[in-house]
């Protein structure tokens, strides 16, 4: 079953990817040291998973017996993909720019 190729279940993909997935990240973005270079890993695996799991949510949005349900997905993982990138943007930015 590959989330990627639309072959997995929504339900799972939700839980697995998206619940279960982002716990270790949390947690990993509160243990390692908000240095430069140790503070962009887990926000670049971070940046990462959120795009694998918005990707899997979007190929996998109609494999759920409830047929609504996938364009409220589709719409979703379109706006969190936005967001996402925007968020990544600026953080980048204001990470890599020498302060005033």
């Amino acid at each position: 079953m590959n989330p990627l190729r639309g072959e997995s279940r929504l339900l799972r993909v939700f839980w697995l990817y998206g619940v279960l997935a982002a716990v270790p990240a949390l947690i990993a973005a509160f243990i390692v040291p908000q240095s430069l270079a140790l503070g962009l890993i887990p926000f670049v695996v971070g940046v990462a998973g959120a795009l694998y799991f918005q990707i899997a949510l979007w190929r996998c949005a109609y494999n759920t017996e409830r047929r609504w349900l996938g364009p409220v997905v589709r719409i979703a993982a379109a706006l969190s993909t936005g967001v996402l990138l925007i968020i990544a943007t600026t953080t980048i930015v204001q990470t890599v720019s020498p302060p005033n």
